[in-house]
């Protein structure tokens, strides 16, 4: 029996979202750290809360330097970014003596139970908005102002309103990347998406039209050659579904995004 696009596209996603034991194991992770740092910062802090592709459904597992964000929201506004980041840091040391503190972006990270956590100080600013450090090639600001809750809203209601099929082309395209050794960054992907305009009900269009929106973002040759591989794959898929010559499509799709 042949696969049309569709069904792989599917059955792909279903493979990539992270297995009960996977979440299990990240969530305790999550529970640990949120303990601790409320215990070590206590009344300093506002909130701390989980952000990011982990949070907002788009992490998959095959993606093994793939990270958790925590970030830590202190109520103190007086101080610079580097003295939030080396409290960070202090706190990561206590459990991990391999904690990094990242240069170029407003993080510490922590390794536990073989996953990565990315620990990233703000302050509050309001209820859905806080500052987080710039990453050092800003040289402009200090901070930046950003608003994790808000893009999490808004990527479920742009879900919501094209058939659940915006998480898994993320998923899906986030895969491919993965497998060409990330010529692009996760966020900007989904940000990519996230901005696109979809104008289909199948997954073998939201896939395409997402897939072939990278271009907008493509500047090294990297970049470039993955979107020349996009154009030739999914140049060849619908050739084949236009000729209705089902039996190639499986093995083309298997080819560029196998599952195993």
């Amino acid at each position: 029996m042949f696969v049309d696009t569709d069904t792989y596209l599917t059955n792909l996603d279903n493979f990539l979202l992270p297995q009960t034991p996977v979440v299990e194991r990240i969530d305790e992770c999550i529970r640990f750290l949120k303990e601790r740092i409320w215990g070590m910062f206590q009344d300093n802090l506002v909130e701390v809360n989980v952000f990011g592709s982990y949070e907002n459904g788009t992490f998959i597992q095959q993606d093994k330097d793939a990270d958790v964000n925590i970030i830590i929201v202190f109520k103190q506004k007086g101080f610079q970014p580097n003295a939030y980041m080396n409290r960070i840091h202090d706190f990561c040391l206590r459990y991990n003596k391999q904690a990094t503190i990242y240069k170029d972006h407003p993080t510490a990270s922590i390794r536990l139970d073989n996953y990565t956590f990315e620990l990233v100080p703000a302050i509050y600013i309001s209820k859905d908005k806080v500052r987080i450090p710039a990453p050092q090639d800003d040289p402009a600001s200090k901070w930046i102002l950003t608003s994790p809750k808000a893009l999490k809203t808004q990527l479920n209601n742009k879900d919501n309103l094209n058939n659940q099929l915006i998480k898994p082309s993320i998923r899906v395209i986030k895969y491919w990347n993965t497998l060409k050794n990330k010529p692009f960054s996760s966020f900007a992907i989904e940000r990519q998406i996230l901005s696109t305009f979809f104008f289909c009900k199948a997954p073998r269009d939201y896939f395409f039209i997402a897939s072939n929106s990278l271009k907008k973002l493509a500047i090294t040759d990297p970049q470039l050659a993955f979107m020349e591989e996009i154009r030739e794959s999914t140049r060849r898929l619908n050739v084949f579904e236009k000729h209705r010559i089902p039996e190639y499509i499986g093995p083309e799709i298997s080819r560029i995004l196998p599952m195993d």
